[in-house]
């Protein structure tokens, strides 16, 4: 019964390294902007992530950098978000 548990133990470990080894390799990302504009605030967050999901794979939760009126009324979102790649 030692032996099994030692084995189950061993076996445990390794996984649990694998494991946290590919987690590892899948957080490495890079770090991804773009910006889209609308005639809200609204719709050019909506194009900024549009755009960002668009030139980008694998992205996570999205951050808003900015939004900001522009002199003719339409307004300008930057937006980032950890990506895989290069879509």
């Amino acid at each position: 019964m030692r032996s099994l548990r030692t084995k189950l133990l061993a076996a445990t470990t390794m996984i649990a390294a694998l494991s946290f080894a590919g987690g590892t390799v899948a957080q490495a990302s890079i770090i991804a902007n773009d910006s889209g504009t609308g005639a809200t605030s609204f719709a050019a967050l909506v194009g900024a992530k549009a755009a960002l999901h668009g030139d980008f794979y694998g992205c996570g939760p999205v951050t808003v950098l900015s939004d900001a009126q522009n002199a003719d009324g339409t307004w300008t979102a930057y937006v980032q978000a950890g990506c895989e790649g290069i879509g």
